[in-house]
């Protein structure tokens, strides 16, 4: 008692009405909920949210059907065509009757369910569920005295619970017995004094006879019962009202403390604390008792919102892997938009203590970008008898725009394309032609690759083609011209010193299909072949093409990574990358190379010190297994095994492939991983 005197103190703790003390309860606190539509009935229709239209503010709710889409219908139509659908088909389902009791009584449609709510009292097994539904809609029609025999019969044959004498004192109020509606009220707060209705209701009846000290004295005596939150969560509202942080952090360490602490009082109190701008207190008091393992990961959102707020991004970071690694489909996008948030901390961090003075260097791959990171494998490299090398340089972005871009700016439509053109095109030079190729990429240290302004002039050409023996230069440029693409195309010769210029108009709506044909005529330049020169390659489809370069540019960004040439810091949204190569491989699902893009990718992301890669490990294993291309599953499962450390499937993969493979090749490489 002397700690909540030192506390509370003895002023005056505001001036709320009485009205808005009885409306305000747990369930007004501003917590997200997230919902699950998933049960084992026939119909699988599920309350969302309910909103008013803005035409013709009218109720609506969204549902969910039983092929799991959402759709928008008026209360009115749920409560005609849906409810006595759901209803029948639930009748002898009590905890699915339950549920739709439960819908209706929360939206007023009492009628429509007081037979159900009598049927449910018959068949519920958790009794105490049954009669407390039925006498609430007893006391919502006002019928106290139906409401006060049904509670008694249940107390006859049953133990006592908070929530039943809660109801069974609301009935005694509803009688005029409110003397014995107290006492049977506070019964019901020394079983559960963490009732979102009793308790308030009990403050504010004390409130309405002591003023705002009988509301306080009712809480104090609430909060002394073993087991309490909700009493200290109320009496910190009241401190955090007149900003007496001090004094609220006390109280709410007394609720998260051993023999207090519960499930939905971690989900309340940091929602509460999120709601009101605490988001410091919320670190301090909800970090040292949150476990992610046991407690509900919506403490956890709420957690890593105070992390963003706070710029912890260290720590956020990690509980975000943490929450990551629990697989829920249903918050993957959620986390995903979270974890892009840190992303760009991070780089406005990193952004603002840059050094003035930087220096271009230049990389070289000498194979595709996405062979990077599957060290064991070689396989796909191809054994041809080479006729020359070819030098590919980014292709510039001659934009016109009113202000010039100069030093550090974030990834766009066109400097994608002039990193991704290149790729593209030196893949198309390795598997299409007889020439060796090299990807020349300028890039600053720390920063990442440099996308100039203008086409390399000849003297830049001769210089880079000279450095690196090639025999052709390849470059160009992109403009933006905002219904489509203006990209040009120079084929150097460093022989003859001629050019050749290949131009195309490419629309934004058929891109595809003309940049393709763009290709093709680049292809025929070079004198190269109508189909792949290795089995499970081949370029892009018109409807892949614009996904697939921007996965090349993606690549290239782990790969500068992988070298260190660049900070892993500054990768914007490594999970959506990762994720991204996940969902082009269901989406493109006969492009091989999207899936070795995908498990370099993983590797990458192990090699340069990241934990994300061990999110994706279910996901990646299960596309992989679904792959109809069997010469592929055989190369890139056994890899998957060894990026995540699974020895013991690995050894029993060896083994039955070995048996099963006359492919010497094959058998050495698969022994060497």
């Amino acid at each position: 008692m002397s700690l909540f005197n030192k506390i509370l103190g003895k002023k005056e703790q505001g001036t709320k009405t009485n009205e808005e003390i009885k409306k305000k309860d747990v369930n007004d606190l501003n917590v997200k909920k997230i919902n699950s539509s998933t049960d084992s009935g026939e119909s699988k229709i599920t309350n969302i949210s309910i909103d008013k239209s803005s035409k013709e503010n009218v109720k609506m709710m969204n549902i969910i059907d039983q092929n799991g889409k959402r759709i928008q219908i008026t209360m009115d139509e749920w409560r005609e065509k849906v409810l006595p659908i759901a209803l029948k088909n639930h009748w002898d389902n009590a905890n699915l009757l339950y549920n739709d009791v439960l819908k209706a009584i929360q939206n007023n449609f009492i009628s429509d369910v007081e037979d159900a709510a009598m049927h449910l009292k018959e068949i519920d097994t958790i009794k105490e569920r049954g009669y407390n539904t039925l006498a609430i809609i007893y006391l919502k029609n006002k019928e106290f005295n139906k409401a006060n025999e049904l509670l008694l019969e249940y107390l006859e044959s049953n133990p006592k619970t908070g929530t039943i004498l809660t109801n069974l004192a609301k009935s005694y109020y509803g009688k005029d017995e409110k003397e014995k509606a107290m006492e049977v009220l506070w019964e019901g707060l020394t079983i559960n004094p963490n009732q979102n209705n009793g308790l308030p209701w009990y403050a504010s009846i004390c409130k309405d006879k002591d003023g705002m000290e009988g509301y306080i004295d009712a809480l104090r005596r609430a909060s002394e019962i073993n087991g309490s939150w909700l009493p200290q969560l109320l009496l910190a509202r009241q401190q955090l009202n007149e900003k007496n942080i001090e004094g609220a952090k006390e109280l709410l360490k007394i609720a998260l403390s051993e023999g207090h602490l519960t499930q939905e009082a971690l989900l309340v109190i940091s929602g509460e604390l999120g709601a009101k701008g605490y988001s410091k207190e919320l670190i301090e008091l909800i970090e040292p008792v949150y476990d992610f393992n046991k407690n509900d990961i919506r403490v956890g959102l709420n957690l890593l919102q105070a992390y963003l707020q706070n710029k912890e991004i260290q720590k956020g970071e990690s509980l975000l892997n943490k929450l990551m690694m629990l697989e829920r489909a249903d918050l993957k996008n959620v986390l995903l938009k979270i974890s892009n948030k840190f992303d760009k901390l991070k780089v406005e961090e990193k952004v603002s203590t840059a050094k003035k003075d930087v220096q271009i260097n230049m990389m070289v791959l000498d194979n595709p970008v996405w062979q990077y990171g599957l060290k064991t494998s070689k396989w796909f490299i191809n054994n041809k008898e080479v006729k020359g090398n070819i030098a590919v340089l980014p292709y510039a972005d001659e934009t016109v725009r009113e202000k010039e871009i100069r030093g550090y700016q974030k990834d766009n439509e066109t400097s994608m394309l002039s990193r991704g053109i290149p790729l593209y095109v030196s893949e198309m030079i390795n598997y299409y032609t007889d020439y060796n190729n090299k990807v020349v990429m300028p890039f600053v240290k720390d920063f990442g690759p440099v996308i100039t302004n203008k086409q390399y002039n000849e003297a830049a050409l001769e210089d880079i083609g000279k450095k690196i023996n090639a025999d052709i230069v390849i470059t160009g440029s992109v403009i933006n011209a905002e219904i489509g693409y203006l990209i040009k195309n120079i084929v150097y010769n460093m022989s003859d010193k001629s050019s050749k210029k290949i131009e195309m108009f490419i629309q934004k709506d058929n891109f595809g299909n003309r940049f393709n044909a763009m290709i093709k005529e680049l292809r025929s330049e070079l004198a190269g072949a109508e189909k792949s020169n290795i089995e499970f390659y081949s370029l892009p489809e018109d409807k892949e093409v614009l996904h697939y370069l921007a996965s090349l540019g993606h690549s290239l960004t782990q790969t500068l990574i992988q070298g260190k040439f660049l900070d892993k810091e500054l990768l914007l949204g490594e999970r959506n990358l990762l994720n991204w190569y996940l969902n082009m491989v269901m989406a493109y699902p006969e492009n091989q190379a999207i899936k070795m893009m995908l498990v370099s990718g993983i590797e990458k992301s192990k090699e340069y010190g990241s934990n994300v890669y061990l999110e994706f490990k279910k996901q990646t294993l299960a596309v992989m297994m679904k792959s109809k291309n069997e010469e592929i599953k055989k190369r890139l499962i056994p890899e998957i095994y060894k990026i995540y450390g699974m020895e013991n499937e690995l050894k029993a993969l060896k083994e039955k492939l070995t048996n099963e493979s006359s492919d010497k090749e094959y058998i050495e490489w698969l022994n060497n991983i």
